[in-house]
């Protein structure tokens, strides 16, 4: 994953403006993901799996809801999978079936090889930021720290209650630690500067 793409991870929207670059980092797609969207019965289908794949690319999260695509990205997906781009309306109008939306996102995430998160993978993420916790107090960066950390693992970020649970467990479980590093450490500076004196 590129630094650039923090910003985006976990968003639950499509932004309002995207450039060419992203729109190409996130929405060109790999031969076996362009077979998966040809597969899908009609053009409408496959521009919703397109706009799946290339959400969950950009975010690590599944696109619940469209309620705004920009015109620029209309236009790249049409122009890249060589069909016309209907309007918007049409694409809500799909996704009223909330069974449409389910399938569009399961293939979409199974394409792309991400997974929901299992419990030993929760206790893995928590065992992994046991680290974190002790050189970063910042709830924003370790924020920013776990989406990083199942984005790469190809875990979906799908809210912010996984999220603040694990930072919640390392709070209660380090925050002891914490204090009794930070006890030593002063005691070994106390014990430094009255040996220097």
């Amino acid at each position: 994953m590129q630094y650039w793409q923090t910003p985006y991870l976990g968003l639950r929207s499509i932004p309002k403006e995207l450039n060419q670059f992203e729109l190409n980092a996130f929405f060109t797609y790999s031969p076996k993901e362009q077979r998966a969207i040809l597969a899908k019965r009609d053009t409408l289908h496959r521009l919703g799996l397109a706009l799946q794949i290339g959400f969950i690319r950009m975010t690590g999260s599944v696109l619940a809801a469209v309620k705004v695509v920009p015109a620029e990205l209309w236009a790249h997906l049409g122009k890249t999978l060589g069909i016309a781009t209907p309007d918007i309306a049409s694409l809500r109008s799909l996704y009223r079936r909330q069974r449409t939306l389910f399938t569009h996102q399961n293939v979409a995430i199974d394409t792309l090889g991400f997974v929901r998160m299992s419990e030993h993978q929760r206790r893995a993420l928590v065992r992994h930021l046991r680290v974190e916790v002790l050189s970063e107090f910042d709830r924003h960066r370790l924020m920013t720290h776990v989406k990083t950390w199942l984005y790469e693992h190809c875990i979906l970020i799908e809210g912010e209650r996984i999220k603040e649970y694990a930072i919640f467990v390392l709070c209660i479980t380090d925050w002891t630690k914490v204090v009794k590093l930070h006890q030593r450490a002063c005691q070994r500076w106390e014990a430094h500067l009255k040996a220097v004196n």
